[in-house]
């Protein structure tokens, strides 16, 4: 099935199909959140049981705005302009995280 799948849309999702898949453990997206002057400094990555796993999440990206990330295992730091740790939101209501 999952072959099929990813022939189908012509994409491989096996990253995704593992996790969700084959453990009982759901993939946690972890954020550590520095405010540095005016700017917040954001590192982010999923805790998954498979190191390949990926996945988008939306958060603020600016002030009023939610743009997308993608993170990986590996933790990725992005610089967010004239933002406070209390205007950084992580869109929940269309995700599971």
């Amino acid at each position: 099935m999952i072959e099929f799948i990813n022939n189908r849309l012509g994409k491989d999702y096996n990253y995704l199909f593992n996790q969700y898949l084959y453990t009982a453990n759901l993939p946690v997206f972890m954020a550590r959140l520095e405010q540095r002057g005016k700017d917040l400094q954001v590192a982010y990555r999923w805790r998954a049981e498979f190191a390949d796993f990926r996945l988008p999440v939306r958060i603020t990206t600016a002030k009023n705005t939610f743009g997308f990330i993608y993170p990986t295992s590996l933790e990725q730091v992005m610089t967010i302009r004239n933002l406070t740790v209390d205007q950084f939101k992580v869109d929940r209501g269309k995700f599971l995280l």
